[in-house]
Parts: C-alpha cells; structure tokens; sequence
C-alpha cells in the first residue's frame, strides 16, 4: 500500500508539472455536430465511412455537450468506423467523451 501511495503522488506531481505542455496544443478537428439535422450523416466537414457496420447519423438521444452527437452502429462481427482526415505537424491528442 505504501508504495501505491507514491505512485499516485508521482503520477500527480508528474501530471501538474507537465499541465502546462499540454494546455498549449492545438484542436485538430472539433466537431459538436449541432450544425446538422438529426437523422443525418455528418458529411459537410468531411466525415465519410471506412466500414460500414449498421449505421451512423447525428442524433439527439444523448451527447455530451451540446444537444446532438454522432451515433455509429455496428453489426455482429462488424463494427462501423467513420473517419475525418487531418493534418498535423508533429503530435496529436484527442480525447474521447
């Protein structure tokens, strides 16, 4: 337990002396997707299908900001994976809500 108790305060002073790198990058890609009707695939800014699974449309059921979000459904033994390109430069981050 003790040495548990290190490794979680290692990791935090770690995390708090490095905040400062992370909170200077740049968002890649940002889409809320409140600007398309639901029901409705997301192809505007450059989202296409890479497998196609069941299906995928902007819906209202549950988001995490905002009101809408993108729904992909799959089949059994195929899931459905929809893409956006993106350039960078060097590194990327990305988070998932």
């Amino acid at each position: 337990m003790k040495y548990f108790k290190i490794a979680v305060y290692f990791l935090l002073l770690s995390l708090f002396f490095f905040a400062d790198s992370f909170s200077q990058t740049t968002m890649i890609v940002g889409d809320l997707f409140e600007g398309y009707e639901s029901g409705t695939y997301p192809d505007a800014n450059g989202w296409y299908n890479l497998f196609s699974g069941s299906s995928a449309k902007v819906v209202t059921e549950k988001s995490f900001w905002g009101e809408k979000s993108f729904k992909l459904e799959g089949n059994s033994n195929w899931s459905r994976i929809d893409v956006i390109d993106v350039s960078y430069d060097n590194k990327i981050f990305y988070k998932v809500l």
